[in-house]
């Protein structure tokens, strides 16, 4: 049975209309747009720095929760965050080491409000960012807090404005420099911890994934041997796997064999591959196999739609059953590429 299906693409954004031909008849269809059009969506900036979060939502990850968090579910305005000793203890060190990472929120190019001080008005200003980097702002506050003493808050440690309620005195710069302190200051001592926990954080994240560049090189070597054999058995139409894949069988079935018989005179090739190759990343498994010919799919796809763009183009579907009585389905596109060509891949 062939069924021939014939289509142009359009750029406009209304609907599409195709022709279907089959058994000589003829039927419409409508497909909709491949992509949506239209104005693009303007969306105000969030200058409080909330994740679309309310501070309810927040208080979820209390100490009675099962240990677990989503990132997306913390809140960054500093005057709505839930205090880190409502969370879990397993994962309090997760919550510290997010705000940290994301740094103090600075809405730099905010308005802020003025506020009047025995006559006169005063505001925040953004100038002070530069000089403080510990500093943060809320919007829906109008106060200043901090961000090192927030993340290792604990009872009895400094009771300014910075941690709380939220400074707001905008006429005592003086504050600023008094909540810093001296060197052994409790926000010189929050400060130090912060400090130490991301370190610790970017060990262990060194010490888990660190390869040195041999290993590389030897991965991308390995992974390419392994993409030319399969290349090759796929524009051959061969099958993959034999029947016994051990070392001891004299049929290992073609990838394997025709892997063996690739590394043959390459040094290179054969010193990563087979039983040279960590058993953990051989890169032979059955697994691996679908996922490299779905990858190379995929880039296949992906050149023929960008050579037909808006051109004309054709569908041939051929169907066919197999001896197993399984319904086999061919496709072809028949298109004229840019450069006037007539393309037929398969």
């Amino acid at each position: 049975m062939e069924r021939y299906y014939s289509r142009q693409v359009q750029s406009t954004p209304n609907v599409q209309t195709e022709g279907v031909e089959a058994s000589g008849s003829r039927q419409a269809q409508t497909f909709p747009p491949s992509s949506t059009v239209g104005a693009p969506q303007i969306h105000e900036p969030n200058l409080s720095g909330s994740v679309n979060r309310t501070p309810k939502e927040s208080e979820s990850f209390s100490a009675e929760s099962d240990g677990e968090f989503d990132e997306n579910s913390l809140v960054l305005d500093p005057a709505l965050r839930t205090k880190i000793s409502s969370f879990h203890p397993n994962v309090r060190d997760q919550v510290r080491r997010f705000y940290l990472q994301k740094g103090p929120i600075q809405p730099k190019s905010h308005a802020f409000p003025a506020r009047n001080f025995s006559g006169r008005q005063r505001r925040f200003q953004a100038s002070w960012f530069k000089k403080y980097n510990w500093l943060e702002y809320s919007v829906s506050k109008d106060a200043a807090y901090c961000l090192y003493c927030y993340v290792f808050i604990k009872r009895g440690g400094s009771n300014d404005g910075f941690i709380g309620e939220g400074f707001r005195t905008w006429n005592k710069l003086k504050a600023f420099d008094d909540h810093v302190g001296e060197h052994n200051s409790y926000h010189n001592r929050a400060k130090n911890s912060s400090d130490l926990l991301l370190k610790q954080a970017r060990g262990i994240e060194a010490a888990l994934f660190r390869q040195s560049d041999q290993a590389k090189r030897d991965y991308r070597i390995r992974l390419v041997a392994s993409l030319d054999c399969i290349r090759w058995l796929v524009v051959n139409g061969l099958s993959f796997r034999g029947h016994d894949e051990s070392a001891t069988s004299s049929n290992r079935g073609k990838f394997l064999q025709l892997l063996d018989f690739h590394a043959l005179g390459r040094e290179d090739v054969q010193r990563v591959v087979g039983r040279n190759a960590p058993k953990n990343l051989q890169l032979t498994s059955p697994k691996i196999q679908r996922d490299l010919i779905h990858a190379m799919a995929c880039e296949t796809t992906k050149k023929i739609i960008a050579e037909i763009e808006n051109y004309f183009f054709c569908i041939l579907v051929d169907e066919t059953r197999d001896i197993s009585m399984k319904d086999q389905m061919a496709i072809v596109l028949r298109y004229v590429n840019s450069d006037g060509c007539v393309m037929e891949p398969f």
